[in-house]
C-alpha cells in the first residue's frame, strides 16, 4: 500500500543519484538552466502509470493530478504500456516492477526507453540488489520505493524531466554539429598525444581516397610523404607545446596519388586531444 508517511532520505540508487548530477552538470555546460527548463518543458508533463494494482494505479492518478501532471493513461501489463508509447509518446512513464503479462517492468522499461527514448522512474516495493542493478543498466531516470512522500515523488519527476531535456537538447546540438562538420569540403580530424587520429570527417574519403574507418586509430605519420615526416612530427611536438602553426606537406593517397594539403595555423589542444582542420592547397609545391 502506498503511503504518504515516510523518510526523507534521497531517492533511488547510488547510481541514479550520480548520473542526475552528471546531467545536471551537462546542462549547465550547455546553458539550460533548471528554472528555464520548468517553465518549457515540464509544466505540462504527460506521464503514463503502468502498475497491476488498480487500488495503486488509483492512489498514483491522484497524486500526479494533485501536483499539477496530466495522466496520460494507465496500464496494468508491459504489453499494453508499450502499444500506447508507440501511438501516444508520454513525457514519462511510472513502471512497476511487478506487472501483469509475459514482460516485467525493467524489460518493459528498457523497451520504451530504447525505441521512444522516454524516461522511465521505476516504483516497487521490491529493494533487493539484482533487481535495482537490472533497472540502473535500462537507463533508469529514478528509482522510488514504496512508501514514500507526495514531496519525494514530485522531486524524482522533476528531475528526470529536466535530466531528460537536458539529454534531448544535448544530442540536437551534437546532431547540428556533426551534420555541420560532415558537410563541409575541409577535413577536421582529431588525434592525441601518441598521434593516433581518433575522428576525421568523412570528406576525407573524397579528399585521399581512404574512407573514415581506415583513417582512424592509425598514426598521422602512416599517411605523410616520407620526405615530410619528420617536418610535420616537429610541427606535432610543437602544437602540443602551445605553439601551433600552418603547415604545409603532402599526403600519400589511395593508389599512391601525392595530395598536398595544408593545417589550420589555429588548433585546439585539450584534454590530451588536438583537433585540426585540414585543407587541400591552393598553390601545391615542395616545402
Amino acid at each position: 500500500r502506498l503511503s504518504q508517511n515516510g523518510s526523507n532520505s534521497t531517492v533511488g540508487c547510488p547510481q541514479v543519484c550520480a548520473m542526475a548530477a552528471g546531467f545536471a552538470c551537462r546542462g549547465r555546460e550547455a546553458g539550460i538552466t533548471e528554472a528555464g527548463l520548468r517553465r518549457e518543458d515540464r509544466m505540462s508533463a504527460r506521464i503514463l502509470i503502468v502498475e497491476d494494482s488498480s487500488l495503486e494505479a488509483m492512489y498514483l492518478r491522484e497524486l500526479l493530478t494533485g501536483l499539477g501532471y496530466e495522466v496520460a493513461g494507465s496500464f496494468p501489463s508491459g504489453e499494453e504500456a508499450i502499444e500506447y508509447c508507440a501511438a501516444s509518446t508520454p513525457d514519462l512513464v511510472l513502471m512497476d516492477i511487478m506487472l501483469k503479462g509475459g514482460l516485467d517492468g525493467v524489460e518493459t522499461g528498457k523497451i520504451i526507453h530504447e525505441r521512444f527514448r522516454t524516461p522511465v522512474i521505476y516504483v516497487t516495493a521490491l529493494t533487493d540488489g539484482k533487481v535495482m542493478e537490472r533497472a540502473r543498466i535500462t537507463h533508469a531516470y529514478g528509482y522510488l520505493v514504496k512508501p514514500f512522500q507526495e514531496r519525494e515523488l514530485h522531486n524524482t519527476i522533476e528531475m528526470a524531466l529536466y535530466n531528460n531535456a537536458v539529454t534531448a537538447r544535448l544530442q540536437d546540438s551534437e546532431e547540428r554539429f556533426r551534420a555541420l562538420v560532415e558537410n563541409i569540403n575541409d577535413v577536421i580530424f582529431t588525434i592525441d598525444t601518441k598521434g593516433v587520429i581518433s575522428y576525421i570527417s568523412p570528406v576525407v574519403e573524397r579528399m585521399v581516397g581512404y574512407p573514415p574507418a581506415e583513417v582512424t586509430g592509425q598514426s598521422f605519420i602512416r599517411f605523410i610523404h616520407p620526405e615530410d615526416v619528420s617536418r610535420i612530427t616537429k610541427s606535432f611536438m610543437e602544437s602540443m607545446a602551445g605553439r601551433p602553426t600552418s603547415r604545409e606537406f603532402r599526403i600519400v593517397a589511395a593508389g599512391g596519388r601525392v595530395v598536398y594539403v595544408r593545417t589550420s595555423g589555429r588548433l585546439n589542444f585539450e584534454n590530451g586531444v588536438i583537433t585540426c582542420l585540414l585543407y587541400t592547397s591552393p598553390s601545391p609545391r615542395d616545402s
